[in-house]
């Protein structure tokens, strides 16, 4: 990619704040992989609709120069993905991309319901709550992780959260 050419990833996505605030971020990606915040707004008052959110993104393309975005990508939602195809239709060099790693979570997220799943989560469990609570165990454990120069800080308890289901 191009180091002037940008995209947009995951332009609009909303999430509601601790205090009540409904807030959409638009993030940009550089063409030398950097990450960009450019806004989060607080559009609570406002009604998300395709037209509306597709003036929000309009508003940055413009400001910045919608000739140097080569994407944009957005979760499947109706009203971001109605967004992205009006915006298609007025910057046809402007890729329209549904985002793989929300597809993906959605995927992960059916998977985790099936028994088999739940089974190997729970066995993780057990090994894991095992060498958290034996001291030798532990012990050598995290001497062969050191040896063998694995990153990550050790075993991890099953947590689910939004994005990763299960980490």
């Amino acid at each position: 990619m191009n180091k002037n050419i940008f995209l947009f990833n995951k332009a609009l996505d909303g999430w509601t704040s601790p205090s009540g605030k409904f807030l959409w971020n638009f993030v940009i990606h550089l063409g030398n992989g950097k990450n960009l915040l450019w806004k989060i707004g607080d559009f609570f008052s406002e009604s998300h609709t395709a037209e509306f959110l597709a003036q929000q993104i309009q508003s940055i393309l413009d400001n910045i120069g919608a000739q140097k975005f080569a994407g944009i990508v957005t979760d499947a939602g109706s009203n971001v993905h109605a967004a992205r195809n009006l915006l298609s239709e007025k910057f046809p060099h402007i890729l329209n991309i549904r985002c793989i790693a929300h597809s993906l979570n959605l995927i992960t997220k059916d998977l985790m319901k099936h028994t088999f799943a739940k089974r190997i989560i729970q066995w993780c469990t057990v090994i894991v709550t095992y060498f958290k609570k034996s001291h030798r165990p532990k012990e050598l454990l995290d001497l062969k992780i050191q040896e063998k120069q694995i990153l990550g800080g050790g075993l991890k308890t099953y947590l689910e959260t939004r994005w990763t289901t299960a980490h």
